[in-house]
């Protein structure tokens, strides 16, 4: 999560994917809710951006090898996703679960589960 409210994933240094939520407010957040929505919201908690995939229940996203995003339901259908496969890149999480700072190194740092696991 850029400083601007953009959530963007990066490939050595250049962007590849972004929620192009850039200066709608500050102090942003990603997180993954427990209906299945993967939502940025702003400093006044109101969303600026959804994957709108709202309903499904527990959930779990995943930066997969291919360098792809991919938010899945309980039983692991795919049901979103940034669309970067082939671009294999990282999205740091903070203890939280809350998206920081992309580096620019391949590994996949964290599952993000949403709901009672």
């Amino acid at each position: 999560m850029q400083q601007d409210c953009n959530l963007v994933l990066y490939k050595n240094g250049n962007p590849i994917w972004a929620s192009n939520t850039g200066g709608k407010s500050s102090n942003c957040y990603f997180t993954l809710q427990k209906d299945g929505n993967g939502v940025v919201y702003d400093q006044n908690y109101r969303a600026i951006w959804a994957t709108g995939t709202n309903g499904v229940g527990l959930s779990y996203i995943i930066l997969q090898c291919d360098g792809n995003v991919v938010l899945y339901t309980p039983d692991a259908r795919p049901i979103w996703a940034t669309g970067t496969n082939g671009r294999k890149e990282i999205i740091n999480l903070e203890e939280d679960s809350r998206m920081e700072k992309p580096s620019t190194d391949f590994l996949i740092s964290e599952v993000v589960l949403a709901g009672n696991v």
